[in-house]
């Protein structure tokens, strides 16, 4: 979750200030920089992710959900229907680089997705919870799925219970009769 600085401006990841000279900077904000070295081909690495991010937890964003509830209601009376876990998982590594340098095996993120997901139907049952898949089948590499697969397999399709995810472990074999897709299904 981005941390805000004073008057509420946005803070570097890469301070050029803290990590020194880096191949370019937001035309906007000379201080943040792209977290590359002047070589143009060398990342920096071990920068703290504390500098421009608060640590997330499901805590926090149970916070979020109860103002969003409160503000507009729950889904069925108007609010929010469709909540969105994230994009493209499997290349955090390369988009997120900042805060999770090393992408997540398929296992973190399925926890991830499992623990908000619960918070939300806690909070509002008839929300709908949607995470994305990795991206494509070069995802499934990326994703760190290779150790996982020798083990239990977890299909998670959006449903009544639970949430939207297909990185490809089995996936669910059809529809209920609401036309949605079953929820959480196990298998090995």
């Amino acid at each position: 979750m981005a941390k805000l600085g004073n008057n509420r401006s946005i803070l570097p990841a890469f301070s050029v200030n803290k990590y020194g000279s880096q191949c370019d900077v937001d035309p906007y904000d000379t201080d943040a920089g792209d977290g590359i070295l002047p070589d143009c081909s060398t990342f920096i690495t071990g920068n703290d992710p504390n500098d421009a991010y608060i640590k997330d937890s499901t805590g926090l964003e149970q916070k979020w959900l109860q103002h969003l509830t409160k503000t507009w209601g729950k889904s069925k009376s108007g609010g929010v229907e469709y909540y969105l876990m994230d994009n493209e998982p499997s290349i955090w590594f390369s988009t997120h680089r900042d805060i999770h340098p090393i992408g997540p095996h398929a296992d973190e993120y399925r926890d991830k997705v499992i623990a908000e997901s619960a918070a939300i139907k806690k909070l509002d049952p008839n929300a709908q919870v949607i995470a994305t898949r990795g991206m494509g089948l070069g995802g499934l590499f990326l994703f760190r799925l290779r150790p996982a697969i020798r083990g239990p397999r977890t299909a998670i399709a959006a449903g009544p219970t639970m949430t939207g995810f297909r990185a490809g472990w089995t996936t669910s074999p059809g529809c209920s009769a609401s036309g949605r897709p079953p929820a959480i299904r196990s298998t090995s």
